[in-house]
């Protein structure tokens, strides 16, 4: 699971991670499959592992059993996002933070309430640009006004550029 949230996280970007998994999976054929989606069943997480195994065994054939590729072929989103990652691994464009990773983060999401949960996140939660912000402790709520606002000029910015 651990391998599936981190190259889930990063749009199964890089190689290297796809190859972790599938070297993982390749040894170890006799992976307890019930206990794996036993123990992530949330839809969420379960779509990860999908997504992540249709990877691992697409690109770099990946020992998947055929009746758990089946399984994570019945997730008509984790299949679409899986064509994705197929097409944009090789454009050597880096790791995109814009509109195209919140798409891919939102539509990693199984129902509404967690996609709101995302963004609600998004938005509120400063990263370390924000706290690079040196500002005096008595400003210290503004750190989470210059989230949203760097966001917005962010996402704004990129909008404008790929219209031009």
């Amino acid at each position: 699971m651990a391998l599936s949230a981190h190259g889930c996280r990063h749009m199964w970007a890089s190689l290297s991670r796809i190859a972790d998994l599938s070297r993982l999976l390749d040894r170890h054929p006799r992976l307890n499959w019930n206990y794996v989606f036993e123990q992530y069943a949330h839809p969420d997480l379960q779509r990860m592992i999908f997504l992540s195994l249709i990877v691992a065994h697409d690109l770099l054939g990946a020992a998947v059993p055929e009746n758990i590729l089946q399984r994570t072929k019945q997730d008509s989103v984790a299949v679409a996002l899986a064509q994705q990652v197929r097409e944009r691994l090789f454009e050597h464009k880096g790791e995109s933070r814009g509109l195209r990773f919140t798409y891919f983060q939102l539509r990693l999401r199984c129902n509404w309430i967690d996609r709101i949960r995302y963004c609600y996140r998004v938005v509120w939660t400063p990263t370390l640009l924000e706290w690079n912000v040196a500002l005096p402790g008595f400003l210290f709520p503004l750190y989470f006004v210059l989230r949203p606002i760097r966001l917005a000029r962010k996402y704004l910015s990129q909008l404008i550029s790929e219209k031009l």
